[in-house]
């Protein structure tokens, strides 16, 4: 309806910025659920949450703890033994290897990971499961002493360049930089086993200082501090034949993250709508009627 050319320099260019993969296999449920969730987004106002959503999480933890629930940060799970009665979760918790009994398992992890963990896990689910693909992401946060631009959000829409976006944070959340000076990231996404990710942290800190100079002169000068951080699971790639696995085996495994809620964006939002989903699930199985 737009036109040929508003879809060859828009909408295929950022596709492939995206997914580096044409339009014509990205699913159409998914696009039009991101155009309908962005338009929506002008007609409200925007905040931010001073502290950052740690503040949150931090008091959820200490709520849950004091209700029983045990927390354990910085764990190393390696390996899920499933049987018919009981779960066992075996994990690395520093340098002491700890094991728990569980009645039900829910996993939020990306469904290859969660398939090492549990290689016994049904057919059915792992069938389902190995057919979604994922984007990995590769992005350098800067610190700035100046700001660049007012704007918040830059689509990258040029072919054969090492950036897909660069996102301006401190035009969103304002307490995330002191006055007059700026935090940006710089990010890629890509498919796995891309010859960009496979780059040394110089070189990939390179490729965007450079690009970034290009857009924003003087940005190199401008730099008080970087940090890069590479992602090998982002978000699921909602192709044509994508399929919402199912959300339990049906034998004490429960499914939740954003990869289950197609086509929804990949969000906090859908992230929680996927988590109370599985919550209700197993309560619904248990017959417990308690909230």
């Amino acid at each position: 309806i737009a036109g040929q050319n508003n879809y060859e320099t828009f909408f295929e260019r950022l596709i492939w910025n995206k997914f580096h993969i044409l339009p014509d296999e990205i699913s159409a449920p998914w696009l039009g659920t991101r155009l309908a969730k962005e338009s929506s987004s002008f007609m409200r106002k925007f905040g931010w949450l001073e502290g950052g959503e740690s503040s949150v999480l931090y008091k959820l933890a200490e709520y849950l703890k004091e209700h029983g629930v045990k927390i354990f940060t910085g764990a190393n799970i390696y390996k899920i033994e499933n049987s018919e009665k009981k779960k066992r979760i075996y994990f690395m918790n520093g340098t002491k290897q700890e094991v728990i009994e569980a009645d039900a398992v829910v996993s939020t992890i990306a469904p290859r990971v969660f398939l090492k963990l549990a290689p016994n896990i049904s057919k059915e689910i792992k069938d389902k499961m190995e057919k979604i693909k994922y984007l990995s992401c590769s992005c350098l946060t800067v610190g700035l002493n100046k700001k660049f631009t007012d704007r918040y959000w830059i689509n990258i829409l040029e072919k054969d360049v090492p950036v897909s976006a660069i996102f301006c944070r401190s035009n969103l959340y304002e307490d995330s930089a002191p006055n007059g000076k700026s935090v940006m990231y710089i990010i890629t996404y890509m498919k796995h086993g891309e010859e960009f990710w496979f780059k040394s942290e110089d070189e990939i800190k390179k490729a965007y200082i450079d690009y970034a100079e290009r857009i924003f002169p003087g940005f190199r000068q401008a730099i008080e501090w970087e940090r890069l951080a590479k992602l090998e699971w982002v978000e699921a790639i909602y192709d044509m034949d994508y399929e919402n696995p199912p959300i339990t085996d049906g034998n004490g495994f429960y499914f939740a993250g954003i990869y289950r809620f197609f086509p929804k964006i990949r969000n906090v939002a859908s992230a929680l709508e996927s988590g109370i989903e599985a919550a209700e699930k197993i309560i619904e199985d248990d017959g417990s009627k308690s909230p």
